[in-house]
């Protein structure tokens, strides 16, 4: 191969990662020196402020392959952010539809904004809030056959984002994206870097099925040349990241010396911004269970707690004999609207665990005979200030647990998978 052919490969693959050279996040005011667009009547980030958008009601995403597990994920340093690139068998490319935009849109990549500090970071802001990161999941739409030619169409791109604060003392941080990721930051921290790291599925990923209200509005893509090409759905619920995660993205080198890769926000320049709500509609769209051991889909109805009268005693059933322990609503029949969140937040949803099922009944009268358990044999944790707060709830007749004894195997078969 000629020298020629080699510099003009070399060229072509280090524009493709650093992109072009003659922009700085310094210095966002110049942009639209060089790029038109971002001078743009309808540029992105913006000011997100609660009062001032307009309530459109459900919003029906339909999340299409999302738990689908892709064949290889690679992390790259673009030189303005570090993006994931992840690859599916054709038939298991995740997508996404909604009647917020028409056609569908496609997983193109993922990537990260962060700050040079604790104050700042994401992109969007809420009521002029910032927070210590935002990570955009970025769709083209299918009918353009790819993102190259989707960012050239006023429709062409569906960016949804989430944003991320730091965790509360004792909560449990939504951090398994970055746990992928940062074991490789030493491989990322160049320009130009990659690492290839364990496949996971985009469920991992806080906004994806979370039960969050959004909020969506028409705008640009957040550097140049700032396309006004994207439909912007926002999460409302910011997820707990780790601090020293945040650190360590700091720690990546970007192009020309930047030390965040955040665009200040825009004017909103008149625009309407919607507030969404996430519900199921029917059944269609509910969560349910199948499985080899059931004959049929079985459709999620409800939950309800068991716990006991001390720490000693609290579920229904037993392992090996023993049993596990497990303001408004401390009155029969009281009842209290709460936050929306997914069942995927259960410990027990898409966990590899080993299980236990059986032919049984109900734990409370009429105990109809009539139902399949299928119980996990890991057993979860939670805390004493929890269960202390669940038995301070009254039951009928002033009875102080509502766990029903074991009752006799009677022959019946219990099949253990692992």
């Amino acid at each position: 191969m000629s020298i020629a052919k080699l510099l003009t490969l070399f060229l072509i693959v280090k524009g493709s990662i650093a992109d072009e050279a003659d922009w700085s996040y310094e210095n966002p005011d110049d942009w639209k020196t060089n790029y038109p667009d971002c001078g743009g009547e309808n540029q992105s980030p913006i000011d997100l402020v609660e009062n001032d958008t307009i309530q459109f009601g459900a919003l029906d995403l339909d999340w299409k392959n999302y738990e689908k597990l892709p064949k290889s994920v690679k992390a790259v340093n673009i030189g303005r952010s570090v993006q994931l690139d992840m690859e599916w068998n054709e038939d298991e490319i995740p997508s996404i539809t909604s009647s917020l935009f028409d056609g569908e849109y496609v997983f193109a990549h993922y990537n990260f904004h962060w700050g040079a500090n604790d104050d700042s970071g994401s992109e969007h802001t809420f009521d002029g809030h910032s927070f210590p990161f935002e990570g955009h999941m970025i769709h083209y739409k299918k009918d353009y056959g790819s993102y190259d030619e989707a960012i050239e169409k006023k429709d062409g791109l569906v960016a949804i984002a989430a944003l991320g604060r730091f965790p509360d003392e004792d909560e449990d941080s939504k951090k398994v994206v970055l746990q992928s990721i940062t074991p490789h930051i030493d491989d990322i921290k160049e320009v130009g870097g990659s690492a290839v790291i364990d496949p996971f599925p985009l469920t991992d990923f806080h906004v994806v099925y979370s039960g969050t209200d959004f909020v969506s509005y028409n705008g640009s893509m957040t550097f140049p040349k700032c396309s006004e090409v994207v439909t912007w759905i926002v999460a409302v619920d910011k997820f707990a990241m780790p601090k020293d995660q945040v650190e360590k993205l700091r720690s990546i080198k970007l192009a020309q010396g930047d030390d965040h890769n955040n665009r200040p926000v825009q004017p909103l320049n008149g625009r309407d911004v919607f507030q969404l709500n996430v519900k199921w509609y029917d059944n269609s769209s509910r969560p349910y269970v199948t499985s080899k051991i059931l004959n049929d889909d079985y459709i999620f109805y409800h939950l309800h707690f068991r716990w006991g009268a001390n720490d000693k005693e609290g579920s229904d059933h037993t392992l090996n004999g023993k049993r596990s322990d497990i303001s408004k609503i401390k009155k029969v029949n009281d009842s209290k609207e709460i936050k929306v969140f997914p069942l995927s937040l259960f410990d027990v949803i898409k966990k590899e665990n080993s299980w236990a099922t059986y032919n049984g009944s109900f734990t409370e009268p009429d105990c109809a005979e009539v139902v399949t358990w299928i119980l996990s044999l890991d057993i979860y944790s939670t805390t004493s200030k929890q269960l202390i707060a669940l038995r301070s709830v009254e039951l009928s007749h002033h009875e102080d647990h509502n766990n029903r004894p074991t009752q006799l195997l009677n022959k019946r078969s219990v099949i253990i998978y692992k």
